[in-house]
C-alpha cells in the first residue's frame, strides 16, 4: 500500500515550475542525484544534490483507525545508511471512490500534445498510449471530461491565429466520385476504446463541432442582449482523407444557418451517436461551445437541434452558467447548458446539497498557477471552488508542456478558447495565467508531480466537508443535538479559517486534517447507527 517516488527538480525543458523547485514525481530514483542551487528568501543556496522523496500509502477501505507506524531505510554511496520512522494517522472515516467523488472537475486535456512532447506521429499506437496514461491520472482527481474534437483546431485561440490546437478531426471526411462523402471513423473508434479502457465511463464526452464565438477583436460591440455577436468563426475546418494515398487535407464546413451544414453533418451524427449509445455513454454527452462572452448563436442551435434533438451542451465561457438556455431562431428552439465552466457566475453555495447532477467548474486560473506554492494548490480547491458554491475546480491544463522554440527557449501551446488562460500567440513564455501542466513529462509518459499530490489532498478534503455538510441539510437530522452544534461550529470555523492567509500556518497540517476526517468518522457512526 506504499509508493515511493522521487521529486525531480524543475527545468525549462519539462516544466513552468521555476529554478530551485522540484515537480514531476518518479517511481525510479536515479543513479545520480543532481545538484541544485535552491532559492531561500530570495537568493540561490550553494549548489547541493537533494533528493525528495514522496511516500505515498492508499489505506484500504476495511484498516481500521488507529496509529500506524513503519520504518524507512535510506542509503547513498559515500553515506552511512539512515533509519527513520514513517507515522500514518488513520481516522475512522471511509472516502467515496473517486468516481463518486462530489467535486467534479475539469482539467483540460490536449490530445495533440503527448503527440507533439514525444515526437510520435498523431493517433498512432503509442500516441494513444501515452493518451490513456494522461486520462488515467486525471481520473484520479475525478476529472473525467473527455474531449472528442470533430473540428481542426477547437481549443485554438482566434488571437492571431499563431498557435494551433488540435491539427486533425477524429473524424475524416472521404470525398466519393459524385461529390458526396463517406466518413471514416477509425481514430474516433480507437479513441473511445482509449477512453474505455483508461478510465471507464467519462463523466462528460463532450462533442466539439463549431468554433469559438471569435474571441475578443478590436471593435467589438454588443448587441441590444449584452451578447457580443460579431465575428463568428463557427465554421471550423474538417479533415479530408484520400484513401488512395492517404493524403491528408482540410476542408471548410458549409455556413451555419444553412442547410447543407445540417445536411454536412448528419450522417456523422447519426453514426457517432449510434456508437455512442451502443457503449452506454450516451447520458453522459454533450455538445461542445466555448466564447469568450456570449450566448449562443441562433443558426447555431437551429442546427445542432435538428442533429440531436434533447441534446444538451456543455459551455466554456466568462458568462457559463449551468442550467442557461441556448435559444435557435423560434421559440420552440431551446436547448440546454448542462456543464458551464465559468469565469464570473457564483452559484448560492447553499442551493442545494451536494453532489449535483450538473457539474459547475470554477475557473481557478487566478489562483492556481504552476509556480504558487504547494500549500496554494492545496488549499485551491476548498477555498475559491467549495466554498464559492462550485461543484469543482477548472479549467487549467494537464498536459501543455514547454514546447522549443525555432530560435531557442521554449513557448505555450495554445488553448483555452472563451476563457483565454493559455493563450500565448506570440511565444511569451509565462504569458499563462493559469496552470499549464499539472502533470511531468516523464521518460514513458506523463507522470503526476508535487502539485499533483498537493491537489488531490485538497480534493479529499473537500469530500469530508461536504460528507458532513450533506449530513447536516438531512431533516430530520440523523445526528443527535450535541454533534450537529459541535459539526455546524466547526465548519463554520474551517471555512473562516481558510480564507485566510494565516491558515497555513496556526495550524498543524495533520493535526487540523484529522480533527476533519475524525469528524467525518463520527458522523458516519451516528447516521450509521440509526439505519
Amino acid at each position: 500500500a506504499v509508493r515511493v517516488r522521487y521529486a525531480v527538480p524543475a527545468t525549462p525543458d519539462k516544466s513552468w515550475v521555476s529554478k530551485g523547485r522540484f515537480d514531476g514525481l518518479l517511481d525510479q530514483i536515479p543513479a545520480e542525484i543532481p545538484a541544485i542551487t535552491v532559492a531561500r528568501e530570495g537568493k540561490d543556496t550553494a549548489a547541493k544534490a537533494l533528493a525528495p522523496l514522496w511516500f505515498t500509502v492508499r489505506v484500504p477501505a476495511t484498516a481500521p483507525a488507529g496509529r500506524y507506524e513503519g520504518r524507512i531505510t535510506i542509503a547513498a554511496q559515500g553515506f552511512p545508511s539512515q533509519t527513520v520512522p514513517l507515522h500514518v494517522q488513520v481516522c475512522d472515516w471511509v472516502m467515496p471512490e473517486v468516481r463518486d467523488w462530489s467535486m467534479q472537475n475539469f482539467i483540460y486535456h490536449a490530445e495533440e500534445m503527448e503527440a507533439m512532447y514525444y515526437g510520435v506521429p498523431l493517433y498512432s499506437d503509442r500516441h494513444f498510449e501515452l493518451v490513456g496514461k494522461t486520462l488515467a491520472l486525471l481520473a484520479e482527481l475525478n476529472s473525467r471530461q473527455v474531449m472528442v474534437n470533430l473540428v481542426c483546431d477547437f481549443f485554438a485561440s482566434g488571437w492571431g491565429g499563431s498557435v494551433k490546437a488540435n491539427p486533425e478531426s477524429l473524424v475524416r471526411w472521404i470525398k466519393q466520385p459524385d461529390g458526396s462523402f463517406k466518413h471514416d471513423f477509425t481514430n474516433f473508434d480507437r479513441y473511445l476504446e482509449m477512453v474505455d479502457k483508461t478510465i471507464g465511463k467519462p463523466r462528460t464526452l463532450r462533442l466539439n463541432c463549431w468554433g469559438e464565438h471569435g474571441g475578443r477583436p478590436a471593435g467589438l460591440v454588443s448587441d441590444e442582449k449584452g451578447w457580443f455577436t460579431k465575428d463568428f468563426p463557427g465554421e471550423k475546418p474538417v479533415t479530408v482523407l484520400d484513401p488512395a494515398t492517404g493524403q491528408l487535407s482540410r476542408m471548410k464546413q458549409p455556413p451555419l444557418g444553412t442547410e447543407e451544414n445540417y445536411r454536412f453533418w448528419k450522417p456523422v451524427f447519426d453514426e457517432l451517436l449510434k456508437k455512442i449509445k451502443a457503449r452506454g455513454w450516451l447520458d453522459e454527452t454533450t455538445l461542445g461551445y466555448n466564447a469568450w462572452y456570449a450566448t449562443s448563436i441562433p443558426a447555431l442551435v437551429d442546427v445542432a437541434n435538428r442533429l440531436w434533438p434533447g441534446g444538451e451542451w456543455s459551455f466554456t465561457g466568462h458568462n457559463g452558467q449551468s442550467g442557461m438556455l441556448f435559444r435557435g431562431s423560434d421559440s420552440n428552439t431551446v436547448m440546454t447548458v448542462r456543464h458551464a465552466d465559468t469565469v464570473m457566475n457564483f452559484p448560492n453555495p447553499n442551493s442545494q446539497p451536494m453532489p449535483r447532477r450538473n457539474t459547475f467548474a470554477f475557473n481557478c486560473r487566478l489562483f492556481q498557477r504552476d509556480d504558487f506554492p504547494l500549500n496554494d494548490q492545496r488549499n485551491v480547491a476548498e477555498k475559491y471552488a467549495l466554498y464559492n458554491g462550485y461543484d469543482g475546480v477548472g479549467d487549467f491544463g494537464a498536459n501543455l508542456f514547454p514546447l522549443k522554440k525555432p530560435v531557442g527557449g521554449y513557448y505555450v501551446h495554445g488553448a483555452g478558447s472563451g476563457t483565454g488562460w493559455a493563450v500565448d500567440p506570440i511565444y511569451k513564455t509565462g504569458a499563462s495565467r493559469s496552470t499549464l501542466a499539472l502533470l511531468y513529462p516523464g521518460a514513458d509518459g506523463p507522470v503526476a508531480t508535487e502539485r499533483f499530490e498537493m491537489l488531490r489532498e485538497g480534493l479529499e478534503l473537500c469530500e469530508a466537508v461536504i460528507f458532513v455538510r450533506n449530513a447536516l441539510a438531512k431533516k430530520p437530522s440523523p445526528l443527535s443535538p450535541d454533534l450537529q452544534q459541535r459539526a455546524e461550529r466547526y465548519l463554520r470555523e474551517r471555512e473562516t479559517a481558510c480564507s485566510r492567509v494565516a491558515f497555513r500556518a496556526r495550524y498543524l497540517q495533520a493535526a487540523e486534517d484529522a480533527r476533519l476526517l475524525d469528524l467525518a468518522g463520527e458522523v458516519a457512526r451516528e447516521i450509521e447507527g440509526k439505519k
